[in-house]
Protein backbone atom coordinates (compact mmCIF):
# COMPACT_ATOMS: atom_id res chain seq x y z
CA UNK A 1 0.00 0.00 0.00
CA UNK A 2 1.70 3.35 -0.65
CA UNK A 3 0.73 6.98 -1.24
CA UNK A 4 1.09 7.13 -2.24
CA UNK A 5 2.21 5.69 0.42
CA UNK A 6 1.50 6.72 0.25
CA UNK A 7 -1.96 7.81 -1.75
CA UNK A 8 -6.38 5.32 -6.75
CA UNK A 9 -10.56 6.81 -7.13
CA UNK A 10 -12.03 8.43 -9.10
CA UNK A 11 -13.18 11.96 -8.80
CA UNK A 12 -17.52 11.97 -8.00
CA UNK A 13 -19.68 13.57 -10.22
CA UNK A 14 -21.90 15.32 -7.20
CA UNK A 15 -24.75 17.60 -7.79
CA UNK A 16 -24.30 20.89 -9.14
CA UNK A 17 -25.36 22.83 -5.68
CA UNK A 18 -23.25 20.26 -3.24
CA UNK A 19 -20.48 21.14 -5.65
CA UNK A 20 -20.75 24.83 -5.55
CA UNK A 21 -21.49 24.69 -1.59
CA UNK A 22 -18.20 22.62 -1.10
CA UNK A 23 -16.41 24.91 -2.88
CA UNK A 24 -17.55 27.95 -1.53
CA UNK A 25 -17.13 26.74 2.17
CA UNK A 26 -13.85 26.43 3.86
CA UNK A 27 -15.33 23.68 6.52
CA UNK A 28 -17.01 21.67 3.66
CA UNK A 29 -13.61 21.41 1.31
CA UNK A 30 -11.78 19.45 4.40
CA UNK A 31 -11.68 16.80 2.07
CA UNK A 32 -8.54 15.06 1.59
CA UNK A 33 -6.59 11.79 0.40
CA UNK A 34 -3.69 10.15 -0.16
CA UNK A 35 -4.09 7.54 -3.00
CA UNK A 36 -2.78 5.06 -0.38
CA UNK A 37 -5.54 5.91 1.52
CA UNK A 38 -8.20 5.43 -1.21
CA UNK A 39 -7.11 1.91 -2.41
CA UNK A 40 -6.48 0.77 0.85
CA UNK A 41 -9.34 1.81 2.50
CA UNK A 42 -12.10 2.22 0.52
CA UNK A 43 -14.29 -0.43 2.23
CA UNK A 44 -12.97 -0.13 5.89
CA UNK A 45 -13.66 3.54 5.17
CA UNK A 46 -17.67 3.02 4.00
CA UNK A 47 -18.33 0.91 7.57
CA UNK A 48 -16.20 3.46 9.60
CA UNK A 49 -18.47 6.53 8.09
CA UNK A 50 -21.32 4.35 8.26
CA UNK A 51 -21.38 3.86 12.15
CA UNK A 52 -23.68 5.58 14.37
CA UNK A 53 -23.59 9.16 15.63
CA UNK A 54 -20.60 10.61 13.20
CA UNK A 55 -19.74 13.85 13.33
CA UNK A 56 -22.28 15.74 11.39
CA UNK A 57 -19.42 16.58 8.87
CA UNK A 58 -18.79 13.33 8.41
CA UNK A 59 -22.65 12.46 7.49
CA UNK A 60 -23.32 15.22 5.22
CA UNK A 61 -20.33 14.78 3.09
CA UNK A 62 -19.83 10.55 3.15
CA UNK A 63 -19.85 9.97 -0.50
CA UNK A 64 -16.87 12.63 -1.44
CA UNK A 65 -14.87 11.29 1.50
CA UNK A 66 -15.38 7.57 0.33
CA UNK A 67 -14.70 7.82 -3.07
CA UNK A 68 -12.37 10.85 -2.96
CA UNK A 69 -9.88 11.94 -5.54
CA UNK A 70 -6.36 10.37 -6.87
CA UNK A 71 -4.70 13.47 -5.55
CA UNK A 72 -5.41 14.90 -2.35
CA UNK A 73 -7.49 17.64 -2.52
CA UNK A 74 -6.91 20.69 -1.14
CA UNK A 75 -8.48 23.14 1.77
CA UNK A 76 -10.18 26.39 1.31
CA UNK A 77 -10.98 28.65 4.12
CA UNK A 78 -12.11 31.73 4.67
CA UNK A 79 -9.68 34.65 6.11
CA UNK A 80 -12.55 36.54 7.00
CA UNK A 81 -13.91 33.62 9.57
CA UNK A 82 -11.04 33.60 11.46
CA UNK A 83 -11.07 33.60 15.26
CA UNK A 84 -7.77 33.92 17.09
CA UNK A 85 -9.65 33.87 20.40
CA UNK A 86 -10.46 30.29 19.67
CA UNK A 87 -8.62 27.53 21.56
CA UNK A 88 -7.31 24.38 20.58
CA UNK A 89 -9.90 21.59 22.05
CA UNK A 90 -7.38 18.86 22.93
CA UNK A 91 -10.21 16.91 24.70
CA UNK A 92 -11.89 16.45 20.77
CA UNK A 93 -8.29 15.45 19.33
CA UNK A 94 -8.22 12.68 22.04
CA UNK A 95 -11.48 11.62 21.75
CA UNK A 96 -10.90 11.35 17.91
CA UNK A 97 -7.62 9.27 18.74
CA UNK A 98 -9.96 7.14 20.67
CA UNK A 99 -12.64 6.77 18.31
CA UNK A 100 -10.86 5.42 15.27
CA UNK A 101 -8.33 3.72 17.14
CA UNK A 102 -5.27 6.10 16.16
CA UNK A 103 -2.24 5.08 18.48
CA UNK A 104 -0.85 8.72 17.99
CA UNK A 105 -0.60 11.66 16.53
CA UNK A 106 1.33 15.39 16.40
CA UNK A 107 0.10 18.60 15.58
CA UNK A 108 1.72 22.47 15.17
CA UNK A 109 -0.34 25.34 14.78
CA UNK A 110 0.70 28.90 13.87
CA UNK A 111 -1.59 31.99 13.82
CA UNK A 112 -0.60 35.41 11.83
CA UNK A 113 2.49 34.00 11.66
CA UNK A 114 3.30 32.83 15.57
CA UNK A 115 3.54 29.32 17.23
CA UNK A 116 0.79 28.85 18.88
CA UNK A 117 1.22 25.16 19.97
CA UNK A 118 3.32 22.18 18.90
CA UNK A 119 1.64 19.08 20.90
CA UNK A 120 1.98 15.05 20.78
CA UNK A 121 -0.91 12.62 21.37
CA UNK A 122 -1.27 8.98 22.71
CA UNK A 123 2.07 6.85 21.86
CA UNK A 124 4.21 5.85 18.94
CA UNK A 125 3.64 2.21 18.81
CA UNK A 126 0.76 -0.08 20.51
CA UNK A 127 2.83 -2.58 20.80
CA UNK A 128 5.57 -2.92 23.96
CA UNK A 129 8.52 -5.28 21.98
CA UNK A 130 11.60 -3.48 21.74
CA UNK A 131 13.78 -2.39 19.02
CA UNK A 132 17.23 -2.09 19.81
CA UNK A 133 17.27 -3.04 23.08
CA UNK A 134 14.75 0.29 24.10
CA UNK A 135 11.23 0.19 24.85
CA UNK A 136 9.20 2.10 22.09
CA UNK A 137 6.18 2.63 23.47
CA UNK A 138 6.74 6.12 24.82
CA UNK A 139 4.73 8.80 24.46
CA UNK A 140 4.33 10.96 21.00
CA UNK A 141 5.82 14.72 21.30
CA UNK A 142 6.12 17.30 19.18
CA UNK A 143 10.13 16.20 17.98
CA UNK A 144 8.40 12.73 17.38
CA UNK A 145 9.13 11.95 13.78
CA UNK A 146 6.35 10.94 10.71
CA UNK A 147 6.54 9.75 7.89
CA UNK A 148 5.08 12.34 5.71
CA UNK A 149 4.18 11.03 2.46
CA UNK A 150 3.19 13.05 -0.17
CA UNK A 151 4.22 16.31 1.76
CA UNK A 152 7.90 15.12 -0.01
CA UNK A 153 5.98 16.61 -3.41
CA UNK A 154 6.11 20.17 -1.97
CA UNK A 155 9.98 19.62 -0.83
CA UNK A 156 10.88 18.51 -4.17
CA UNK A 157 8.74 21.00 -6.29
CA UNK A 158 10.68 23.69 -4.25
CA UNK A 159 13.78 22.47 -4.99
CA UNK A 160 13.17 22.32 -8.69
CA UNK A 161 12.13 26.26 -8.39
CA UNK A 162 14.99 26.63 -6.55
CA UNK A 163 16.98 25.48 -9.39
CA UNK A 164 15.30 27.54 -11.95
CA UNK A 165 15.93 30.42 -9.50
CA UNK A 166 19.65 29.63 -10.17
CA UNK A 167 19.36 29.36 -13.94
CA UNK A 168 20.28 26.09 -14.25
CA UNK A 169 16.75 24.48 -15.39
CA UNK A 170 13.57 26.34 -16.65
CA UNK A 171 10.05 25.01 -16.66
CA UNK A 172 10.43 23.95 -20.42
CA UNK A 173 13.34 21.77 -19.60
CA UNK A 174 13.27 18.91 -21.85
CA UNK A 175 13.39 15.89 -19.64
CA UNK A 176 14.99 13.96 -22.16
CA UNK A 177 17.78 16.92 -22.01
CA UNK A 178 18.80 16.16 -18.48
CA UNK A 179 18.01 12.36 -18.64
CA UNK A 180 18.76 10.88 -21.85
CA UNK A 181 17.16 6.98 -21.22
CA UNK A 182 13.82 8.97 -20.86
CA UNK A 183 12.61 7.61 -24.14
CA UNK A 184 9.57 7.68 -24.84
CA UNK A 185 6.46 5.22 -26.28
CA UNK A 186 7.38 6.29 -30.70
CA UNK A 187 3.33 7.59 -30.45
CA UNK A 188 4.75 10.68 -28.44
CA UNK A 189 7.44 13.25 -28.45
CA UNK A 190 10.08 12.72 -25.66
CA UNK A 191 11.10 17.08 -26.55
CA UNK A 192 7.92 17.54 -25.65
CA UNK A 193 7.61 16.05 -21.98
CA UNK A 194 9.23 18.31 -19.88
CA UNK A 195 10.25 19.37 -16.36
CA UNK A 196 6.81 21.18 -15.49
CA UNK A 197 4.88 17.96 -16.82
CA UNK A 198 6.44 16.16 -14.01
CA UNK A 199 5.32 18.79 -11.23
CA UNK A 200 2.14 19.28 -12.23
CA UNK A 201 1.11 15.31 -12.84
CA UNK A 202 0.50 15.98 -16.62
CA UNK A 203 3.00 14.02 -18.44
CA UNK A 204 -0.23 12.59 -20.01
CA UNK A 205 1.92 8.86 -19.26
CA UNK A 206 0.15 6.05 -17.17
CA UNK A 207 2.59 6.89 -14.61
CA UNK A 208 0.70 5.41 -12.01
CA UNK A 209 1.59 1.71 -12.79
CA UNK A 210 5.31 2.11 -11.49
CA UNK A 211 4.37 2.13 -7.98
CA UNK A 212 4.83 -1.19 -7.38
CA UNK A 213 8.75 -0.22 -7.84
CA UNK A 214 8.20 2.43 -5.29
CA UNK A 215 6.73 0.72 -2.71
CA UNK A 216 6.47 -0.82 -0.31
CA UNK A 217 9.73 0.08 1.21
CA UNK A 218 12.48 -0.79 1.58
CA UNK A 219 13.63 -2.32 -1.35
CA UNK A 220 16.84 -2.33 -3.56
CA UNK A 221 14.83 -0.06 -7.10
CA UNK A 222 16.61 2.83 -7.76
CA UNK A 223 15.34 5.70 -9.84
CA UNK A 224 16.70 4.67 -12.96
CA UNK A 225 14.70 1.35 -12.53
CA UNK A 226 11.47 4.09 -12.78
CA UNK A 227 12.90 5.51 -15.94
CA UNK A 228 13.50 2.34 -18.03
CA UNK A 229 10.18 1.22 -16.68
CA UNK A 230 8.79 4.61 -17.73
CA UNK A 231 10.14 4.38 -21.16
CA UNK A 232 8.37 1.22 -22.24
CA UNK A 233 4.59 2.81 -20.76
CA UNK A 234 2.02 2.68 -23.21
CA UNK A 235 0.13 6.85 -23.38
CA UNK A 236 -2.51 7.27 -21.34
CA UNK A 237 -3.78 9.62 -23.69
CA UNK A 238 -2.88 11.65 -26.41
CA UNK A 239 -3.66 15.49 -24.48
CA UNK A 240 -0.90 15.48 -21.91
CA UNK A 241 -2.89 18.47 -20.09
CA UNK A 242 -5.49 16.76 -17.81
CA UNK A 243 -4.34 16.23 -14.02
CA UNK A 244 -3.47 12.69 -13.26
CA UNK A 245 -1.54 12.02 -10.23
CA UNK A 246 1.67 10.35 -10.12
CA UNK A 247 4.17 9.29 -7.95
CA UNK A 248 6.64 8.14 -10.60
CA UNK A 249 6.54 11.54 -11.97
CA UNK A 250 8.38 13.08 -9.01
CA UNK A 251 10.74 10.40 -8.35
CA UNK A 252 12.11 10.82 -12.00
CA UNK A 253 11.67 14.62 -11.15
CA UNK A 254 14.20 14.02 -7.94
CA UNK A 255 16.67 12.21 -10.25
CA UNK A 256 16.58 15.57 -12.29
CA UNK A 257 17.14 17.19 -9.31
CA UNK A 258 20.13 15.24 -8.58
CA UNK A 259 21.50 15.14 -11.97
CA UNK A 260 21.31 19.38 -12.43
CA UNK A 261 22.60 19.95 -8.69
CA UNK A 262 25.22 17.63 -8.90
CA UNK A 263 24.20 16.16 -5.48
CA UNK A 264 22.08 13.36 -4.05
CA UNK A 265 18.40 14.65 -4.24
CA UNK A 266 17.91 14.41 -0.60
CA UNK A 267 21.10 16.06 0.01
CA UNK A 268 19.95 19.21 -2.21
CA UNK A 269 16.90 19.35 -0.29
CA UNK A 270 18.44 19.21 3.06
CA UNK A 271 21.01 21.69 2.54
CA UNK A 272 18.98 24.45 0.53
CA UNK A 273 15.40 23.90 2.11
CA UNK A 274 15.42 22.41 5.67
CA UNK A 275 18.71 23.73 7.17
CA UNK A 276 17.76 27.21 6.33
CA UNK A 277 14.48 26.80 7.56
CA UNK A 278 15.66 25.18 10.89
CA UNK A 279 14.14 22.28 10.05
CA UNK A 280 16.66 20.16 11.92
CA UNK A 281 14.31 17.07 12.37
CA UNK A 282 13.48 16.63 8.92
CA UNK A 283 15.08 12.75 7.01
CA UNK A 284 14.85 11.10 4.19
CA UNK A 285 16.53 8.42 5.26
CA UNK A 286 20.36 7.46 6.10
CA UNK A 287 20.48 7.22 9.21
CA UNK A 288 20.94 4.24 12.31
CA UNK A 289 17.88 4.23 14.55
CA UNK A 290 20.17 2.70 17.11
CA UNK A 291 22.34 5.88 16.89
CA UNK A 292 20.02 8.41 16.86
CA UNK A 293 18.48 9.89 20.80
CA UNK A 294 17.68 8.14 23.55
CA UNK A 295 14.93 6.49 23.31
CA UNK A 296 14.30 6.55 19.78
CA UNK A 297 11.17 9.09 19.16
CA UNK A 298 10.14 7.47 15.95
CA UNK A 299 6.65 6.60 15.32
CA UNK A 300 5.63 3.41 13.54
CA UNK A 301 3.20 2.94 11.06
CA UNK A 302 -0.43 0.89 12.04
CA UNK A 303 -2.83 -0.45 9.89
CA UNK A 304 -6.70 -1.68 10.95
CA UNK A 305 -6.05 -5.98 10.41
CA UNK A 306 -8.57 -8.66 11.40
CA UNK A 307 -10.17 -6.02 13.77
CA UNK A 308 -7.07 -5.39 15.61
CA UNK A 309 -4.76 -2.43 15.24
CA UNK A 310 -0.81 -3.24 14.50
CA UNK A 311 2.15 -1.97 13.91
CA UNK A 312 3.64 -2.69 10.67
CA UNK A 313 7.35 -1.76 9.27
CA UNK A 314 9.06 0.31 11.64
CA UNK A 315 12.16 2.02 11.34
CA UNK A 316 14.96 -0.25 12.41
CA UNK A 317 18.61 -0.41 12.56
CA UNK A 318 19.93 1.43 9.36
CA UNK A 319 17.21 3.46 7.41
CA UNK A 320 18.06 3.81 4.08
CA UNK A 321 17.26 6.72 1.07
CA UNK A 322 14.55 4.84 -0.64
CA UNK A 323 13.09 5.42 -4.30
CA UNK A 324 10.72 7.02 -2.95
CA UNK A 325 12.06 9.97 -1.37
CA UNK A 326 11.29 12.88 -3.45
CA UNK A 327 7.46 11.02 -3.92
CA UNK A 328 6.92 10.19 -0.69
CA UNK A 329 10.04 9.49 1.40
CA UNK A 330 10.52 12.30 3.98
CA UNK A 331 9.94 12.10 7.52
CA UNK A 332 9.76 15.12 9.88
CA UNK A 333 8.34 15.80 13.30
CA UNK A 334 5.22 18.25 14.51
CA UNK A 335 8.03 21.00 15.37
CA UNK A 336 10.05 21.04 11.91
CA UNK A 337 6.89 21.15 10.34
CA UNK A 338 6.17 24.71 12.09
CA UNK A 339 9.18 26.13 10.98
CA UNK A 340 7.94 25.08 7.18
CA UNK A 341 4.61 26.93 8.17
CA UNK A 342 5.77 29.92 8.96
CA UNK A 343 8.08 30.17 5.89
CA UNK A 344 5.52 29.49 3.93
CA UNK A 345 3.00 31.95 5.86
CA UNK A 346 5.57 34.84 5.59
CA UNK A 347 8.21 33.89 3.38
CA UNK A 348 10.31 37.21 4.19
CA UNK A 349 11.11 35.38 7.59
CA UNK A 350 13.48 33.03 5.87
CA UNK A 351 15.55 36.07 5.20
CA UNK A 352 16.84 34.59 1.70
CA UNK A 353 15.41 35.90 -1.23
CA UNK A 354 16.13 32.52 -3.32
CA UNK A 355 14.01 30.57 -1.11
CA UNK A 356 11.22 33.59 -1.58
CA UNK A 357 11.43 33.16 -5.20
CA UNK A 358 11.40 29.60 -5.17
CA UNK A 359 8.45 29.61 -3.26
CA UNK A 360 6.54 31.97 -4.89
CA UNK A 361 6.96 30.04 -8.45
CA UNK A 362 6.47 26.69 -6.67
CA UNK A 363 3.29 28.15 -5.58
CA UNK A 364 2.14 29.87 -8.95
CA UNK A 365 -1.39 27.49 -10.17
CA UNK A 366 -0.42 25.92 -13.22
CA UNK A 367 -3.12 22.98 -13.51
CA UNK A 368 -6.67 23.21 -13.08
CA UNK A 369 -7.82 20.76 -10.57
CA UNK A 370 -11.81 21.18 -10.28
CA UNK A 371 -14.28 22.59 -13.00
CA UNK A 372 -15.00 25.52 -11.42
CA UNK A 373 -11.17 26.60 -11.61
CA UNK A 374 -11.19 27.77 -7.79
CA UNK A 375 -8.34 24.11 -6.86
CA UNK A 376 -5.51 23.75 -8.67
CA UNK A 377 -1.59 22.59 -8.43
CA UNK A 378 1.16 24.36 -8.56
CA UNK A 379 4.87 22.70 -8.18
CA UNK A 380 4.12 19.89 -5.49
CA UNK A 381 1.47 22.41 -3.87
CA UNK A 382 -2.46 22.61 -3.97
CA UNK A 383 -4.02 25.73 -4.56
CA UNK A 384 -7.68 26.83 -3.26
CA UNK A 385 -9.06 29.81 -4.01
CA UNK A 386 -12.19 30.29 -1.32
CA UNK A 387 -15.01 32.80 -1.32
CA UNK A 388 -16.90 35.02 -3.66
CA UNK A 389 -14.17 37.55 -3.99
CA UNK A 390 -12.61 36.40 -7.23
CA UNK A 391 -10.25 33.85 -5.19
CA UNK A 392 -8.09 36.76 -3.42
CA UNK A 393 -8.42 34.22 -0.62
CA UNK A 394 -5.85 31.52 -0.92
CA UNK A 395 -5.31 27.91 0.64
CA UNK A 396 -1.86 26.25 0.27
CA UNK A 397 -1.73 22.42 1.19
CA UNK A 398 -1.16 19.15 0.72
CA UNK A 399 -1.78 15.68 2.21
CA UNK A 400 0.28 12.70 2.73
CA UNK A 401 0.12 9.18 3.34
CA UNK A 402 2.18 6.26 3.34
CA UNK A 403 0.90 2.65 4.48
CA UNK A 404 -0.11 3.07 8.09
CA UNK A 405 0.90 6.92 8.21
CA UNK A 406 -1.45 10.00 7.15
CA UNK A 407 -0.86 13.37 7.38
CA UNK A 408 -1.45 17.41 6.11
CA UNK A 409 -0.42 20.90 6.02
CA UNK A 410 -2.66 23.82 4.97
CA UNK A 411 -1.53 27.61 5.33
CA UNK A 412 -3.39 30.42 4.75
CA UNK A 413 -0.46 33.64 3.33
CA UNK A 414 -3.27 36.56 3.54
CA UNK A 415 -3.75 35.69 7.30
CA UNK A 416 -0.28 33.99 8.51
CA UNK A 417 -1.74 31.05 9.69
CA UNK A 418 -1.00 27.29 9.13
CA UNK A 419 -1.50 23.96 10.71
CA UNK A 420 0.01 20.32 10.38
CA UNK A 421 -0.83 17.09 11.50
CA UNK A 422 0.49 13.63 11.68
CA UNK A 423 -1.17 10.18 12.60
CA UNK A 424 0.23 6.99 12.91
CA UNK A 425 -2.46 4.94 11.55
CA UNK A 426 -3.81 4.80 8.06
CA UNK A 427 -7.11 6.16 9.13
CA UNK A 428 -8.64 8.58 6.41
CA UNK A 429 -11.91 9.79 8.48
CA UNK A 430 -9.01 10.17 11.51
CA UNK A 431 -7.26 12.70 9.53
CA UNK A 432 -10.21 14.76 8.60
CA UNK A 433 -11.52 15.17 11.79
CA UNK A 434 -8.24 16.28 13.33
CA UNK A 435 -8.00 18.73 10.52
CA UNK A 436 -11.36 19.93 11.41
CA UNK A 437 -10.47 20.55 15.10
CA UNK A 438 -7.51 22.41 14.04
CA UNK A 439 -9.32 24.39 11.26
CA UNK A 440 -11.72 24.97 14.48
CA UNK A 441 -9.17 26.48 16.57
CA UNK A 442 -8.56 29.28 13.72
CA UNK A 443 -12.21 29.46 12.47
CA UNK A 444 -15.71 29.93 13.62
CA UNK A 445 -16.71 26.89 12.40
CA UNK A 446 -19.95 25.62 10.00
CA UNK A 447 -21.28 22.76 11.21
CA UNK A 448 -20.82 21.81 15.53
CA UNK A 449 -18.99 18.47 16.23
CA UNK A 450 -20.60 15.73 17.71
CA UNK A 451 -19.30 13.99 20.70
CA UNK A 452 -16.90 11.22 19.90
CA UNK A 453 -18.72 7.92 20.22
CA UNK A 454 -18.35 4.17 19.14
CA UNK A 455 -17.99 3.46 15.28
CA UNK A 456 -18.00 -0.19 13.91
CA UNK A 457 -14.98 -1.48 12.12
CA UNK A 458 -14.12 -3.97 9.18
CA UNK A 459 -12.96 -7.41 10.23
CA UNK A 460 -10.70 -8.68 7.21
CA UNK A 461 -11.40 -12.19 6.58
CA UNK A 462 -8.73 -14.41 4.73
CA UNK A 463 -8.77 -17.24 2.54
CA UNK A 464 -8.35 -20.52 4.04
CA UNK A 465 -5.54 -22.37 3.29
CA UNK A 466 -5.98 -25.07 0.49
CA UNK A 467 -4.18 -28.50 0.29
CA UNK A 468 -1.59 -29.69 -1.90
CA UNK A 469 -2.69 -29.21 -5.27
CA UNK A 470 -1.07 -29.73 -8.77
CA UNK A 471 -2.57 -26.85 -10.03
CA UNK A 472 -0.81 -24.64 -7.49
CA UNK A 473 2.21 -26.52 -8.26
CA UNK A 474 2.55 -26.28 -11.86
CA UNK A 475 3.40 -23.09 -11.51
CA UNK A 476 6.63 -23.52 -9.50
CA UNK A 477 9.80 -21.74 -11.08
CA UNK A 478 12.11 -18.94 -11.21
CA UNK A 479 11.06 -15.72 -13.34
CA UNK A 480 11.80 -12.85 -14.41
CA UNK A 481 9.45 -10.18 -14.75
CA UNK A 482 9.37 -6.72 -16.91
CA UNK A 483 10.12 -3.75 -14.40
CA UNK A 484 10.25 -6.42 -11.59
CA UNK A 485 13.75 -8.19 -12.61
CA UNK A 486 14.10 -11.82 -10.82
CA UNK A 487 10.90 -13.53 -9.18
CA UNK A 488 10.99 -17.26 -7.33
CA UNK A 489 7.86 -18.61 -7.10
CA UNK A 490 9.66 -21.95 -5.52
CA UNK A 491 8.73 -22.98 -1.47
CA UNK A 492 10.34 -21.39 1.61
CA UNK A 493 13.72 -23.02 0.81
CA UNK A 494 13.76 -22.36 -2.94
CA UNK A 495 12.79 -25.52 -3.86
CA UNK A 496 9.79 -27.07 -5.08
CA UNK A 497 7.82 -30.00 -3.31
CA UNK A 498 4.80 -31.58 -3.99
CA UNK A 499 2.91 -29.90 -1.20
CA UNK A 500 1.52 -26.96 -3.34
CA UNK A 501 3.20 -24.83 -0.61
CA UNK A 502 4.73 -21.92 -3.19
CA UNK A 503 6.09 -18.49 -2.02
CA UNK A 504 6.25 -15.76 -4.33
CA UNK A 505 9.24 -13.95 -3.62
CA UNK A 506 10.54 -10.40 -5.79
CA UNK A 507 14.06 -10.06 -5.43
CA UNK A 508 14.28 -6.74 -5.28
CA UNK A 509 11.08 -5.92 -3.02
CA UNK A 510 11.47 -8.02 0.05
CA UNK A 511 8.38 -6.80 1.05
CA UNK A 512 6.66 -8.08 -2.20
CA UNK A 513 6.28 -11.77 -0.35
CA UNK A 514 3.31 -14.13 -0.96
CA UNK A 515 2.04 -17.04 -0.87
CA UNK A 516 0.69 -18.91 -3.20
CA UNK A 517 -2.98 -21.25 -3.45
CA UNK A 518 -5.94 -21.44 -4.72
CA UNK A 519 -8.40 -18.82 -4.42
CA UNK A 520 -11.24 -19.84 -2.59
CA UNK A 521 -13.96 -18.36 -4.92
CA UNK A 522 -12.55 -18.65 -8.28
CA UNK A 523 -10.78 -22.01 -7.77
CA UNK A 524 -7.45 -20.41 -9.47
CA UNK A 525 -4.25 -19.89 -8.40
CA UNK A 526 -3.52 -16.73 -6.95
CA UNK A 527 -0.81 -14.75 -4.68
CA UNK A 528 -2.03 -13.64 -1.31
CA UNK A 529 0.70 -10.98 -0.19
CA UNK A 530 2.12 -11.50 3.42
CA UNK A 531 2.68 -8.00 4.27
CA UNK A 532 -1.35 -6.57 5.43
CA UNK A 533 -0.61 -3.77 4.29
CA UNK A 534 -0.23 -4.43 0.73
CA UNK A 535 -3.34 -4.53 -0.74
CA UNK A 536 -2.84 -5.91 -4.27
CA UNK A 537 -3.50 -10.15 -4.01
CA UNK A 538 -4.21 -11.32 -7.19
CA UNK A 539 -5.35 -14.07 -9.44
CA UNK A 540 -2.64 -16.01 -11.45
CA UNK A 541 -3.56 -15.38 -14.87
CA UNK A 542 -1.85 -18.31 -17.67
CA UNK A 543 -0.41 -17.63 -20.73
CA UNK A 544 1.98 -19.86 -22.04
CA UNK A 545 2.26 -23.45 -21.04
CA UNK A 546 4.87 -25.91 -22.70
CA UNK A 547 4.74 -29.61 -22.12
CA UNK A 548 2.25 -29.12 -19.30
CA UNK A 549 4.59 -26.48 -17.69
CA UNK A 550 3.64 -22.62 -16.89
CA UNK A 551 6.20 -20.76 -18.83
CA UNK A 552 4.73 -17.28 -18.32
CA UNK A 553 1.99 -15.74 -16.05
CA UNK A 554 0.38 -12.45 -15.28
CA UNK A 555 -1.52 -11.41 -12.05
CA UNK A 556 -5.24 -9.53 -12.21
CA UNK A 557 -6.02 -7.51 -8.74
CA UNK A 558 -8.93 -9.93 -7.21
CA UNK A 559 -10.82 -6.81 -6.03
CA UNK A 560 -8.99 -3.17 -5.72
CA UNK A 561 -5.54 -3.07 -5.91
CA UNK A 562 -2.78 -0.78 -4.84
CA UNK A 563 -0.25 -1.92 -7.49
CA UNK A 564 -0.81 -2.41 -10.99
CA UNK A 565 0.63 -5.63 -12.59
CA UNK A 566 -1.00 -5.00 -15.92
CA UNK A 567 2.47 -4.35 -17.84
CA UNK A 568 4.56 -7.50 -16.71
CA UNK A 569 4.50 -10.76 -17.91
CA UNK A 570 6.46 -13.30 -15.51
CA UNK A 571 8.65 -15.51 -17.79
CA UNK A 572 10.24 -18.81 -17.07
CA UNK A 573 14.01 -18.19 -16.58
CA UNK A 574 14.43 -22.11 -14.80
CA UNK A 575 13.00 -24.85 -12.52
CA UNK A 576 13.48 -24.47 -8.67
CA UNK A 577 16.26 -26.32 -6.70
CA UNK A 578 15.46 -29.93 -6.31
Amino acid sequence: MHLSNDEQGSKLDVDKKVKKSLTRSSIQKLTGFSRLAINKSQAQLFVELSGPALFLFFSCFYTEFALAMEYARPVSLTPTKLNHDRKIDDQAILNIVKLHKIPGAAMSLIRQGKLVAVRGYGVIRTDSPNINDRPINRAVDGDTLFRVGSISKSFTGLAAALLIVDGKLSLQTSVSKIVPEFAQPASSDPEKIVLSDLLTHSTGLDLAALDVLIWPQPNQFAATDVISAAARLRQAALDRSPFSYSNAAYVIAGEIISRVSGMPYHRFVEDNIFKPLGMNDCVFGGYDTFMMAKNTNIATPHIDFRGDVIAIRPDAGVVPVGVDAAAGGARCSARSMMKWLQFMADPSSAKSPRLTAALRLATTPRVFTSPDRRESYGLGFEIAADGDDGGENIAISHSGGVAGMLSFFAVWPSTKDGLFMAINKSSAAGRIAIKEVLVKALTKPLFPLAPASSAAFAIATLPATNSANAEVNRIAGKYRADWLGDVNVCNEAGKVEDSGRLVMRIAKSPGMTGDIRLDDISGTPAVFWRDPAVDSDSTVKIVEVIEGRVTAFQLLPITTSDFDFSYSTFKRKSDCDL
